[in-house]
């Protein structure tokens, strides 16, 4: 690696290590950038989360220590001025908004990339609240270098929020080796014994993802043939989707174990895995699947699934929040035999890829990295 100050200064903003599939995005491409020989700064809100132990050596984490991004005006400030780096990379509306608003401040003439990774705010567009958070939103996304959302809907949302018409999709990357490695590691849940056809689904526990949705569905397979159901992740909405079980009668068949740092392992020994969101930026957990060789279901909601499957050449997609028509397309996929092929398709969301798209528009070149072009905002 060439002499590490030699190099110029990223900043990566990310509010936490948490669990998160920006956060593991950011960390990602932190990593990478310092593993290419980049000086690299991982700033968080806060130092925290499941992910911290993965940071590389060479990356230095800054904590604002403050517990939202609203918080952070006066510290991020402080940190532009002491250490000025050369380009930032920040992510999630109101980090990027508060971002935007401290490089003002700081006089300081640093490019800035802002990343966004979900739709805005997609089932209360119109309230008060949101209508002041647009306005701060349109100014600081205008006045950024360059944007990226990370799926074509996305990229539409923030052209139709703010006007701005330059807008750069860059699909989030994965690492594919690392997946499969992780999907490998031993297992002792016991389930996975090869009986019983195992449906997994991964993510927050929250409204979004719709699990609801998919252990109605897993009911209603339930009444065509045995299965399992496996969902991995934690959120406010655990009390909720364990009485729908208990109502069910599923509590022997249907089990919400929690987060854990690899979820590769039980999706790889999975049958299907099932993406049953109402929306989503760009549906990360589907990608990590087809990496692992398992066939796969997703709601074709408004943003992701559709672009990663191809319109259905890749997976099967069904309407949103219909049970039924997504029990009958996990029946099918139990179905078919399954390949122990991963798609071809994966390999389009490579590290690779993403990391010279980023680093392009962050000003900076990789003559390592294979080139990828078309991309607007020019650095």
């Amino acid at each position: 690696m060439k002499d590490h100050l030699s190099k110029a200064h990223i900043a990566l903003l990310v509010p936490s290590l948490r669990g998160g599939g920006a956060e593991r995005i950011m960390l990602l491409l932190a990593n990478r950038f310092a593993k290419l020989g980049w000086k690299v700064d991982l700033v968080l809100l806060r130092r925290e989360g499941a992910y911290l132990d993965e940071v590389s050596d060479v990356v230095r984490i800054v904590d604002l220590n403050v517990s939202k991004a609203r918080y952070a005006l006066s510290p991020m400030l402080r940190y532009f001025r002491c250490e000025r780096p050369r380009a930032v990379l920040c992510t999630l509306g109101h980090l990027n908004v508060t971002t935007s608003l401290a490089l003002f401040l700081s006089g300081l003439k640093v490019r800035l990339v802002l990343r966004e990774a979900s739709m805005l705010n997609p089932e209360n567009k119109q309230s008060f609240r949101d209508g002041l958070f647009r306005l701060a939103y349109r100014w600081a996304y205008r006045r950024a270098d360059c944007v990226v959302g990370i799926s074509e809907g996305v990229s539409q949302d923030i052209i139709h929020a703010t006007g701005r018409t330059d807008v750069v999709t860059i699909h989030n990357p994965i690492d594919v080796e690392t997946v499969r490695e992780k999907a490998r590691d031993p297992i002792e849940h016991p389930w996975f014994d090869d009986t019983v056809p195992v449906i997994i689904g991964v993510g927050r526990l929250v409204r979004a993802k719709d699990f609801g949705t998919l252990i109605n569905a897993f009911a209603a397979v339930r009444r065509e043939q045995e299965a399992r159901l496996i969902i991995l992740g934690e959120g406010p909405e655990r009390p909720d989707l364990e009485q729908l079980i208990k109502d069910l009668g599923l509590e022997a068949s249907a089990s919400l174990p929690g987060f854990t740092l690899n979820p590769f392992r039980y999706v790889g020994r999975s049958a299907v895995f099932v993406l049953s969101s109402r929306w989503e930026g760009f549906g990360n957990a589907l990608v990590e699947a087809m990496a692992c060789g398992v066939p796969v279901v997703s709601t074709d909601c408004s943003s992701g699934p559709s672009e990663i499957l191809q319109g259905g050449r890749w997976g099967r997609l069904v309407p949103v929040g219909d049970h039924e028509a997504m029990a009958e397309a996990i029946i099918e996929t139990l179905k078919e035999d399954r390949s122990d092929t991963a798609p071809s398709r994966v390999m389009d969301f490579s590290v690779d890829i993403a990391v010279h798209q980023y680093l392009k528009l962050l000003g900076l070149s990789s003559a390592s990295i294979r080139t990828h072009e078309g991309l607007g905002c020019d650095a």
